[in-house]
């Protein structure tokens, strides 16, 4: 089952590996290949606002040993694919130990549309829902180095990363006393000092007349970072926003959402009801702190004013993830067949989500959008923009096709602006760095 594991990601790198950069991914792409040409002052000059800088040095590590290609690129969502993978097994293992029952949450999680794009695009957001399963993982296994790790990268790779130490903690602080054992001080305090190496990336930026990430602040009026304008958000009542109710719709309702917490809403009070009838029973150390960052993640960050695009939410799908495997015990505890039933139901969901947009209430709710030969929800006229369409494998398979126009010259006689698939503020710099030229009537667009 493990090898499985390993193969899908691998197999989903060699299918889209090799495209060209687009939208959000291209972005990222320009920012690692700066920061690897001319380090942090090449960096810093380029670019506005940055995230911290987990994710450039990794992939400038691998432009240094592969080479600067697309390639070498989406090898940091290989990467990704196979240590979330391989924590969600860890975290199934100590849960369960019927094999049948691993081998279905494994293709559950493997076959989750969302999770399918964050491997695909290496994105920033599916990096911290990497580290998620990671700190809960060596949590559950009492494995204190692995979790502090874990916290260390999600701080290095977005701002709201500082929120996984931070849900620790609270679990940390409140579990003891259910499973009977004592509070892990020492754990506790180095996972304190986590937030430090984000002040300290903040204490650079400043260095260089930088501030924290700042890009794309929709609230009322002037913020000097996101930071700030978050805590503002927050204290004044501002959460309730269109962009957060957007954002409440990608997590509860997108795309077959609401199924699968339907699914797993019941089967946790399920298990929770069992586990208090039989006392050797718990539902799962790691339930507790996937809740607590669910929560912090939904209340301070998903109601941040700024554009609600789907990716944004893959944090609290790896909370979703660990909750569908609790509350398949529940069904489990009920009656065999029900969590079988339920597992069906969560398949099918996952299969016709990750390759197709026809889930009826996300369509109720959104409408379609045509992209070339796919069909999608439309989103991008909802507070997602043009990045609204990054929630399954059909923008991959988009940007595939985009990638075999611009490459055979199959642009000539088409207006860029005109093309659905046209970035115009990376475009430039991508074709040139790759060598492509895409037509006389496209390259007059990206003078």
């Amino acid at each position: 089952m493990l090898l499985c594991c390993l193969v899908w990601p691998l197999f989903l790198w060699m299918q889209f590996g090799g495209v060209i950069p687009y939208l959000d991914s291209g972005i990222d792409f320009l920012q690692a290949y700066d920061f690897y040409s001319g380090g942090l002052p090449a960096l810093i000059s380029h670019w506005a606002s940055l995230h911290p800088p987990f994710k450039m040095t990794v992939v400038s590590i691998l432009f240094f040993l592969f080479g600067s290609s697309s390639r070498a690129y989406a090898l940091f969502g290989l990467l990704l694919g196979w240590i979330a993978s391989c924590a969600y097994f860890v975290i199934v293992t100590k849960t369960i130990k019927s094999f049948w029952m691993i081998a279905g949450m494994m293709m559950i999680f493997l076959l989750y549309p969302l999770g399918v794009a964050g491997t695909i695009g290496g994105f920033t957001d599916y990096a911290l829902f990497t580290w998620c399963l990671v700190a809960w993982a060596g949590y559950i296994s009492n494995n204190t180095v692995v979790v502090f790790i874990a916290s260390l990268c999600a701080v290095l790779t977005k701002e709201p990363g500082v929120f996984l130490p931070a849900s620790l903690i609270i679990a940390e602080l409140i579990q003891p006393t259910a499973i009977k054992r004592k509070i892990q001080w020492k754990f506790l305090i180095s996972l304190a000092f986590t937030p430090v190496a984000l002040f300290i990336w903040v204490g650079i930026l400043s260095w260089y007349g930088k501030g924290a990430w700042s890009d794309h602040i929709l609230a009322v009026g002037h913020f000097s970072n996101g930071m700030i304008a978050s805590l503002q958000n927050i204290s004044s009542g501002g959460w309730n926003n269109p962009y957060a109710f957007q954002n409440m719709l990608h997590v509860f309702v997108m795309n077959f959402q609401w199924v699968y917490w339907l699914v797993a809403i019941v089967g946790i009070l399920l298990a929770l009801f069992f586990c208090s009838k039989r006392p050797k029973h718990h539902p799962g150390e790691a339930l507790l702190p996937a809740a607590i960052f669910a929560f912090l993640y939904i209340v301070f960050v998903l109601s941040f004013p700024t554009y609600a695009i789907p990716r944004y939410v893959l944090p609290v799908s790896a909370s979703l993830l660990v909750f569908l495997l609790y509350s398949l015990r529940g069904y489990w505890f009920v009656h065999i067949s029900l969590s079988v039933v339920c597992w069906l139901i969560v398949c099918g969901v996952s299969v016709m989500g990750l390759f197709f947009s026809i889930d009826p209430v996300s369509l109720g709710i959104w409408k379609t959008l045509t992209l070339e030969n796919q069909t999608l929800y439309n989103m991008r006229d909802e507070r997602a923009g043009n990045d609204g369409i990054t929630y399954n494998i059909q923008e991959a398979l988009l940007v595939k096709s985009r990638t075999k126009q611009i490459q055979q010259g199959l642009l000539q006689t088409r207006d860029c602006y005109q093309w659905k698939l046209y970035d115009p503020r990376n475009d430039k710099r991508i074709f040139s760095l790759f060598g492509v030229r895409p037509g006389h009537t496209f390259i007059d667009c990206l003078r």
